[in-house]
C-alpha cells in the first residue's frame, strides 16, 4: 500500500498502516545499505534541497546520504542560510519551485514551518523538526528499532522519561506509538510536561520509577540548554533560565525576558523602567497588579524558629524573661511601651533600671532591621513579682 501524500511533516497526521508501510520499506533500505552497491534508482533524476534553518550535523548527515543512496542530485543550502534569513520562508521555496526542486527537506525553529512551506510550493516538503513541534525521522528511528528488538508494538508498555515539553522527538513518539498500539506513559518535572498531555492517550506519572515499572522500553531525552555567550546580570538569571525552559510566569520575570528578545535594547531604558516597576509593587499604588496586591501578607518571622515567651520575672527594677528562639531583633513591649534588652541570650532576656507598678502584660516581638515595623509577637505572659 503506497502512500499517496505529497508532504511529509509528522506521525500525528499519518495513520497506523501509513507508519507500518513506512518501517517496512526502511528495513528493506537497511538491508541494500548493507550490501556493497548501496545505490538504488528510486530518486534518479530527482533533486533535492537541504535547508537547514537550525544546524545538526547527524540530521543533515543523514537525510543528505539517504539522499544519495537513492540517486537523487543533492543541494545543500544551509550554509546559506544567512544570508537568506530576511526573505519570507514563502519567497524562499517559491524560487526553489521555479528552480525544479522536487523535494525540500526542511529543518526550523518554527512549529509549522514544513507546513507553511508546503502550502505555497510544488514540491514535496519532508519535516525535518520544526520547533517543539515534532522531528518525524527521528521518531521512525525509534520505532524501527523497537520493531527490530521487540517484534512488534501490540501490548507493549513503553515509558517516555524527561523534557517532554521541548522534546520533539518525544512528541513523533508519542503519537506514533499510541496508533501502533503500545501503552505509553511519561514522566517528568511538571514544568517540563506538556499541558493536558492526557489528551496525547498516555499515562501520566511525576516519579519516574513508577513510569518505568514493568516498561518493556524506556525512551529518554536529554534535559538541557544550549550553550549561548551571553552576559546576564545577576538578578536577570532567573529570568533568563526560566526563558530557555519555556516558562513565562511572573511580571519581573516576563519583564525581563522581553528585553533579552529585543536587539539593540536601550539598557539605560531598562533599568530606569525596572526601577520604577518594583518601587510601584513595593511602595507605590501598585499599578502593576491593577491596584490590588494579589499577594497576601504572610506571618513573616525574624530567626529561624517562632520565638515563644514562657515565663517573665521582676524584682527590683530588673526584668528576666524566659523562652526560646531570642535574638538580635527581639525586643520586650511591657503594657504597650517597647524596651530594648539590656542582653540577652537564646533562651533568656535581661532588662535594668525599669520602674514599673501595677499590672504588667508583657510580650516579645520581633521587629525588622530598620528597627520600624513589628513583624511578629508572643503571647502575654502574666509577670511573676518577688519583692
Amino acid at each position: 500500500m503506497p502512500l499517496h501524500k505529497k508532504d511529509f511533516f509528522g506521525l500525528r497526521g499519518m495513520s497506523a498502516d501509513d507508519i507500518r508501510y513506512i518501517l517496512g520499506t526502511a528495513e528493506t533500505m537497511k538491508y541494500i545499505l548493507n550490501q556493497k552497491d548501496k545505490k538504488t534508482p528510486h530518486l534518479q533524476g530527482k533533486s533535492v534541497i537541504m535547508l537547514f534553518y537550525e544546524q545538526s550535523a547527524r540530521a543533515k548527515l543523514a537525510y543528505e546520504l539517504a539522499a544519495q543512496y537513492l540517486s537523487a542530485n543533492v543541494i545543500d543550502m544551509t550554509n546559506t542560510v544567512h544570508s537568506i534569513e530576511k526573505e519570507s520562508l514563502q519567497d524562499i521555496g517559491q524560487l526553489m519551485d521555479q528552480m525544479g526542486a522536487d523535494f525540500i527537506i526542511l529543518r526550523h525553529s518554527m512549529a509549522g514551518a514544513p507546513r507553511l512551506l508546503a502550502s505555497c510550493v510544488e514540491a514535496s516538503v519532508i519535516n525535518a523538526g520544526d520547533g517543539f513541534n515534532e522531528n518525524p525521522g527521528q521518531s521512525l528511528l525509534d520505532l524501527l528499532t523497537i520493531r527490530e528488538q521487540k517484534g512488534g508494538f501490540e501490548g507493549l508498555k513503553v515509558a517516555s522519561i524527561g523534557d517532554l515539553l521541548h522534546s520533539r522527538v518525544s512528541k513523533s513518539n508519542i503519537w506514533g506509538l499510541t496508533k501502533l498500539g503500545a501503552e505509553v506513559c511519561v514522566s517528568g518535572p511538571p514544568t517540563l510536561m506538556l499541558p493536558a498531555i492526557e489528551n496525547f492517550g498516555v499515562e501520566v506519572y511525576y516519579d519516574a520509577r513508577e513510569a518505568v515499572n514493568n516498561a518493556d522500553v524506556i525512551l529518554t531525552t536529554r534535559m538541557r540548554m544550549e550553550k549561548q555567550d551571553k552576559n546576564v546580570e545577576a538578578y536577570q538569571l532567573g529570568a533568563y533560565v526560566m526563558q530557555r525552559m519555556g516558562i513565562n510566569e511572573g511580571i519581573m520575570f516576563r519583564y525581563h525576558q522581553k528585553y533579552f528578545k529585543e536587539e539593540n535594547a536601550n539598557e539605560s531604558a531598562y533599568l530606569d523602567s525596572m526601577a520604577i516597576i518594583e518601587y510601584d509593587m513595593l511602595y507605590g499604588d501598585q499599578e502593576v497588579f491593577g491596584g490590588t496586591n494579589p499577594y497576601q501578607p504572610t506571618k513573616l518571622q525574624m530567626g529561624i524558629l517562632p520565638i515563644t515567651l514562657d515565663r517573665v520575672l521582676y524584682k527590683d527594677g530588673t526584668m528576666w524573661l524566659y523562652g526560646s528562639n531570642f535574638n538580635e531583633f527581639s525586643i520586650v513591649i511591657i503594657n504597650g511601651k517597647q524596651y530594648e534588652p539590656t542582653s540577652q541570650h537564646q533562651n533568656l532576656i535581661k532588662i535594668e533600671d525599669l520602674k514599673l507598678g501595677g499590672d504588667l502584660e508583657v510580650c516579645v516581638a520581633q521587629q525588622d532591621d530598620y528597627g520600624k515595623t513589628i513583624l511578629s509577637t508572643t503571647r502575654s505572659c502574666r509577670v511573676e513579682v518577688n519583692h
